[in-house]
């Protein structure tokens, strides 16, 4: 087991904080390459161009269940990938913190499709999202587009 499978990633979108299991983070960057989308109420915002692949790029408020609002250029993307090679880009403000996950302790809240699991947080609940599950998401809607 390496040191990376028991880490989780904290990340913060306007005021809330979502986490990702650091297994599946590929890489943290700031926006470059990107081709916005000027599509209200969708989750993708538009396409990043990384590592010679075309990626969707969503707003990781979408997860949560909030609309983000306009981006800047201090935020960052969260590169994530789900199965079979699949990546997409998640346009959040920060890292806020990197934690392990014996640590953490476990809340018992329902999640919803995209999130695995809860944890307690520094007084906050944080939802460890699933990239196979928002990268099926984004596929799909793909597809419907």
């Amino acid at each position: 087991m390496t040191a990376e499978e028991n880490k989780i990633i904290i990340l913060r979108t306007k005021n809330e904080l979502f986490g990702v299991e650091a297994l599946n983070i590929v890489e943290l960057t700031r926006i470059v390459n990107f081709e916005p989308l000027e599509v209200d109420g969708e989750p993708i915002q538009g396409y990043l161009y990384y590592r010679e692949e075309t990626l969707p790029l969503i707003d990781a408020g979408f997860l949560l269940e909030f609309d983000h609002g306009p981006f800047d250029i201090d935020s960052k993307i969260a590169i994530i990938k789900g199965d079979n090679s699949q990546s997409v880009g998640l346009l959040i403000d920060d890292l806020e913190d990197i934690i392990n996950q014996q640590d953490c302790e476990l809340a018992r809240v329902k999640p919803n499709k995209t999130q695995l699991y809860f944890i307690k947080y520094k007084n906050h609940l944080v939802p460890i999202i699933s990239p196979v599950e928002v990268c099926k998401m984004i596929t799909h809607k793909l597809q419907i587009h």
